[in-house]
């Protein structure tokens, strides 16, 4: 086995070695959480992730992926290297996406899923794969309730930083969100106009609130004093209205008390 470094022309991805990939015949392992760790019939390339070999087949990959077919069939080094290793990417994600290009069984799709399939899928341009991630998305809008707000600013950010189809349903979503729920590790990566975007419709949030709560508080307080019975005289310790029949609390006293404690909102 020989050793040959060399740099690629293709941003995070470099030819690191030239091995020879062991033969074997044997079949691709359906069954296998993941069916990459060692050569099958067919696989003819090994991509180096983290250190760790993932055994593949070109002809798949590039069925896949245009990043891909540019890679084994144009004229960079990685054309007829045997061994490349794929950096900025962790092990785990590249296994996940490379297997739903081998699509032997079903997977549920999650947050997690949608942070490591999502960036490679953008890189390596699999356009079925960024549908997948965005019907998705849409699923999750149509049911707010059940998500949490932490997953509403994720999902916004994936929308940001990748164009998918559902930033504005999100905007509208995420923007019923207190200030704290926006303000977490999700709302720093946006970019600059989405940020600025949440927060204008955040306010115009927060001012129909107010005006909805202070409709609710009048509404209210006249509905109380409209059915309450008036005493001629004010139990009040503050109240100087003194009348001639049982104590009570007057008109005046009751009004300030609402407004003071908000017992009508």
């Amino acid at each position: 086995m020989s050793a040959v470094g060399s740099s690629s022309s293709m941003g995070n991805v470099k030819v690191e070695t030239e091995s020879e990939i062991p033969s074997s015949s044997r079949r691709f392992p359906v069954d296998s959480e993941n069916p990459f760790e060692s050569s099958f019939n067919g696989s003819d390339v090994v991509l180096v992730v983290e250190g760790k070999k993932l055994y593949v087949d070109k002809k798949t990959l590039s069925l896949h992926s245009p990043v891909f077919e540019a890679m084994f069939d144009g004229h960079f080094r990685e054309k007829d290297a045997e061994e490349i290793e794929i950096k900025d990417t962790k092990y785990n994600a590249m296994v996940r996406f490379l297997r739903q290009m081998y699509p032997v069984k079903s997977f549920q799709i999650d947050d997690e899923f949608l942070a490591d399939i999502l960036p490679l899928a953008d890189f390596y341009q699999v356009d079925h794969f960024r549908s997948k991630c965005e019907d998705y998305i849409g699923q999750q809008i149509q049911r707010p309730v059940t998500i949490t707000a932490a997953s509403k600013m994720f999902l916004l950010l994936m929308c940001d930083r990748f164009s998918l189809k559902h930033l504005n349903a999100l905007l509208v979503l995420t923007s019923k969100l207190s200030i704290r729920q926006i303000k977490t590790n999700h709302f720093e990566p946006l970019q600059s106009n989405t940020k600025v975007n949440l927060l204008e419709r955040r306010c115009m949030c927060a001012e129909e609130e107010s005006a909805a709560k202070d409709k609710q508080m009048n509404n209210a307080r006249t509905a109380f004093t409209k059915d309450f019975v008036w005493a001629n005289i004010c139990a009040c310790k503050n109240c100087a209205a003194k009348l001639d029949k049982k104590p009570g609390l007057c008109r005046d006293c009751v009004t300030k008390f609402l407004d003071e404690h908000l017992l009508c909102v």
